[in-house]
């Protein structure tokens, strides 16, 4: 008699060969163009937010993941939208008015994540100094402790620079800030730079956008352009661009004799071709002399998230349509 898996396991085996998504024959050009004004829209998803998600007095530990989630990444967003249409309004307040009230609510229970977007003292103090500059060496101070504990990753989810992003974010709200950040940035750099560059995140060699080294040289580099001469960073750019597959599409993680097909195709945001298009936007504008070949790159991921990206999982941002639909 032949082997036989269990049930549960051959289902998850013949799961892995289903196509990911939809399959989606049309081109670009066979739709029209979006005429209707944006914040319309964006107004109209805010009144939503707000309807389903009201300000309350009090949040759990649970429900409280920096910017990955909850009041914190409300805030946060609000107060980006209000940067970008500074004349909506919603209920009659602007997104501004939102963000306090959704930063003054109590939490309990301390941090889910102890660095990175989801660490919700970091966060918290972000959005606390993006509103009142007076507050930002708070937001140092809790970075600069955070930064001093060793078993940190350097990813962005949970890691360092993920806490680059939000210096960044502070700036943007108040450059006025940039001169008290700017030792703290370099620790940071510094630190993740001597750690690369096979950075891992829980023991493996993920190289997308959230949890990989394309993730963390983006964050790198847009904290310190200067970094574009660097040999690590432009070494393991180049590696990363050779990993691309014919398909457009990009690996989960470092390729190994027991790779899994099914690591090959992930097309999300955080893992695949949606991470990897967004951050090489942004490394292209940096690397002038690799223009062409990240031009290549992602003219060929783009057309791999328009084939599959239209994924049949729920519409969430990290591993969704909604991320691929950036």
């Amino acid at each position: 008699m032949g082997f036989k898996l269990p049930k549960r396991e051959t289902m998850d085996v013949l799961n892995m060969y289903k196509p990911r998504f939809i399959n989606n024959p049309d081109l670009p050009q066979d739709y029209l163009s979006f005429r209707e004004k944006s914040e319309v829209r964006v107004q109209e998803a805010l009144i939503h937010i707000i309807g389903e998600t009201h300000p309350r007095e009090h949040y759990t530990q649970d429900e409280c993941r920096g910017f990955f989630r909850g009041p914190t990444a409300l805030a946060y967003l609000l107060l980006r939208i209000h940067a970008i249409y500074p004349e909506i309004k919603i209920r009659g307040e602007s997104p501004q008015y939102w963000a306090s009230s959704y930063l003054s609510a109590k939490r309990t229970g301390g941090n889910s994540a102890s660095c990175g977007l989801a660490c919700e003292s970091a966060a918290y103090y972000a959005v606390e100094a993006m509103l009142d500059e007076t507050k930002a060496p708070r937001f140092r101070d809790e970075l600069g402790k955070i930064v001093e504990e060793e078993e940190h990753p350097y990813e962005i989810l949970f890691g360092l620079t993920g806490l680059l992003y939000m210096i960044r974010a502070v700036e943007f709200f108040k450059p006025e800030t940039a001169s008290l950040l700017i030792t703290l940035k370099a620790r940071i750099v510094d630190k993740t730079l001597a750690a690369g560059p096979a950075w891992t995140f829980r023991g493996k060699r993920y190289i997308g956008a959230v949890h990989g080294d394309v993730g963390i040289l983006t964050q790198l580099l847009l904290t310190d352009p200067s970094l574009a001469t660097n040999s690590i960073v432009r070494k393991s750019l180049q590696r990363q661009l050779q990993l691309q597959h014919e398909s457009g599409n990009w690996p989960t993680r470092d390729p190994t004799p027991e790779f899994d097909r099914v690591y090959l195709e992930l097309v999300q945001f955080c893992h695949g071709a949606p991470g990897f298009v967004l951050s090489l936007l942004h490394l292209e504008q940096m690397l002038p002399d690799m223009k062409e070949q990240i031009g290549n790159a992602i003219m060929l991921g783009r057309k791999c998230i328009w084939q599959e990206g239209l994924l049949k999982k729920e519409p969430c941002l990290c591993h969704g349509i909604l991320g691929n639909s950036l």
